[in-house]
């Protein structure tokens, strides 16, 4: 499969669903906002639409969401050369986020895992353009930092998970 260790694997999304729910989440969100900005290709492809049924069935009801659709613009650290983000605006409705990341290499990064899939991975590819190269990449620890501070201010309670089911090199 060409697309294994491009995204988390969706066995990890479901099991961290899974484990939600027996601690008692109420509201079950699946969420991406791949660089291409396409994540219901990205929800179909990896199965998360066609196992909605079957874990409905098991009591596990869970939402797909586009983190790229209708994000709102918030100011970070300042600490690159962007001062204001395009942030999922769902971040304001949650109480708790579990970060999935693939295990794979990065140009810039050396190895892209939790802080690196939120810093690029959160502002929406629809504002910031294909494969985000609207983000200041040559700044990637800048970025990293400012969309992390955002991302912890607003939902102070986080869990990342790097799922190395697969890894992948980019």
């Amino acid at each position: 499969n060409s697309i294994q260790g491009a995204l988390a694997d969706p066995r990890a999304c479901l099991a961290a669903a899974r484990i939600a729910k027996e601690m008692g989440a109420g509201r079950i969100i699946i969420s991406e906002c791949p660089a291409l900005g396409d994540s219901w290709t990205a929800f179909s492809n990896y199965g998360l639409v066609h196992a909605q049924p079957r874990y409905a069935k098991m009591g596990i009801n869970y939402e797909l969401v586009d983190l790229c659709v209708d994000p709102v613009m918030m100011r970070g650290l300042g600490l690159s050369s962007m001062k204001e983000y395009p942030m999922p605006k769902i971040l304001h409705e949650v109480d708790c986020l579990v970060n999935i990341c693939a295990f794979k290499t990065h140009a810039y990064a050396g190895v892209t895992l939790a802080l690196k899939n939120f810093g690029v991975g959160l502002p929406s590819a629809h504002r910031v353009g294909g494969y985000k190269i609207g983000l200041p990449h040559m700044e990637l620890a800048e970025l990293t930092v400012d969309v992390n501070h955002i991302a912890q201010k607003l939902v102070p309670n986080q869990m990342h998970i790097i799922d190395a089911v697969y890894a992948g090199t980019w």
